[in-house]
């Protein structure tokens, strides 16, 4: 008797180890964040994203994510310290869209997108978004034609009041004329 309930004893701590060794390794630690509890929701890296100027981004959200416990579709998506572009999410086809604030910006902006289960369990991944430059071309408004009787000169006419270039300022501008047979 007294050897099997040496042996049940046994068994019993044999059992609690493992058990707990499997609790320790599905927790995850309180410095991490997180609260000690099993986690269903798992966010995988968003890549990093590039396009030009004149693009925006779309992003699948829910090919990042997945839950033990629930659908995606009862996933929710944030997007925090996006500074130059705004977000939405399209709650039918799950797609992010991801456009700057300015049809002409371009350079880096850094967003954390946040998914959040119906239990409240968040993750959390920082995506760098990166709008490459285009050379806008200059855009040279209508220059009033004049008349002048022959012999009289034509008034100056101050070019950089007719142009806007995004990129470049006036006075870098070179200009150049055609089609001028007869003066």
């Amino acid at each position: 008797m007294k050897n099997n309930l040496m042996k049940t004893g046994r068994i019993l701590l044999h059992k609690l180890l493992f058990t707990s060794l499997i609790l320790t390794c599905l927790l995850i630690p309180s410095s991490a964040g997180y609260s000690n509890s099993l986690l269903a929701l798992y966010l995988t890296n968003i890549p990093d994203q590039t396009v030009a100027e004149g693009d925006s981004f779309m992003l699948m959200l829910d090919d990042y994510i997945s839950d033990d416990l629930y659908p995606d579709n009862q996933i929710s998506w944030t997007c925090t310290d996006n500074l130059y572009l705004s977000f939405s999410l399209d709650s039918i086809t799950r797609i992010a869209s991801l456009v700057p604030l300015s049809e002409d910006w371009y350079g880096i902006d850094t967003v954390i997108f946040t998914a959040t289960n119906p239990a409240n369990e968040t993750h959390s991944d920082t995506v760098v978004f990166n709008i490459t430059a285009i050379n806008d071309p200059p855009v040279v408004a209508d220059i009033p034609n004049q008349t002048v009787a022959e012999g009289i000169s034509f008034a100056s006419i101050s070019l950089d009041n007719f142009v806007s270039d995004p990129e470049n300022p006036d006075a870098s501008l070179s200009w150049s004329a055609t089609g001028m047979v007869q003066l």
